[in-house]
């Protein structure tokens, strides 16, 4: 009699491990997750959306101080940006990551940012405000900038462009019309049953070209009197 194959006390993969790692012994426990927490084991990580709470804590203060002490330029714009006046709700002076935006809108992923002079006579604070740049748009977020000068004196050109941002952002995150209603495709002809003549477009329903019996439309004769005896 041939006896069963025994089953390898170990898989030669342990859960969590390669076939480099130690078998477990009897009465042990594997406490090697199969994937780290949170990960997709071994397959890269998709860019995952910037939340509002993503930023380091230390710039929440440091925020609040700039929400006080706002420019002409942003006491002025936001004055056109605040309670929704473009049908999407900012937020000013917002910490993101390791930056402070002058205004984000999240439900459209769009940044405003105001630059005063410093931010074209400086060459450091111009190479700044690329890898600023940058970051942002790792995140998906887009990022439009004006001068201060623009914000105050063009403000009508200001806020169309950023109007024409935020209906953009809003209709491609609106999906296509199915083709067809819920429930069949629109205009679709009621089925006809076996043996039924079509219905005429407009017309009511017809009869039968002979009723059962008849003659097909001729006028019966009138019944004939009984011959005479």
């Amino acid at each position: 009699m041939v006896g069963k194959a025994q089953i390898p006390p170990n898989p030669p993969f342990s859960k969590g491990g390669t076939d480099d790692t130690p078998p477990i012994g009897k009465g042990e426990r594997n406490d090697t997750p199969p994937f780290e927490k949170g990960g997709r084991g071994g397959i890269p990580e998709a860019q995952q959306p910037l939340h509002l709470t993503d930023f380091d804590p230390h710039l929440k203060r440091y925020a609040r101080n700039l929400r006080s002490h706002q420019t002409d330029a942003e006491q002025h714009l936001w004055q056109r940006l605040r309670r929704d006046q473009l049908g999407v709700r900012f937020l000013r002076q917002r910490p993101l990551g390791q930056y402070i935006v002058d205004f984000y809108a999240p439900a459209v992923r769009l940044v405003v940012e105001l630059d005063g002079s410093q931010h074209y006579d400086d060459p450091v604070q111009r190479e700044k405000d690329v890898r600023r740049d940058a970051w942002l748009g790792s995140q998906a977020l887009r990022v439009l900038r004006f001068d201060d000068r623009q914000a105050l004196l063009e403000t009508a050109a200001v806020l169309e462009v950023i109007l024409a941002a935020v209906r953009e952002a809003t209709v491609a995150e609106i999906p296509p019309s199915p083709p067809f209603s819920k429930g069949g495709a629109p205009d679709e002809p009621a089925p006809v049953a076996e043996g039924a003549l079509p219905l005429e477009k407009g017309g009511d329903k017809p009869e039968p070209p002979f009723p059962k019996g008849g003659q097909g439309g001729f006028s019966d004769a009138s019944p004939s009197a009984p011959p005479a005896k």
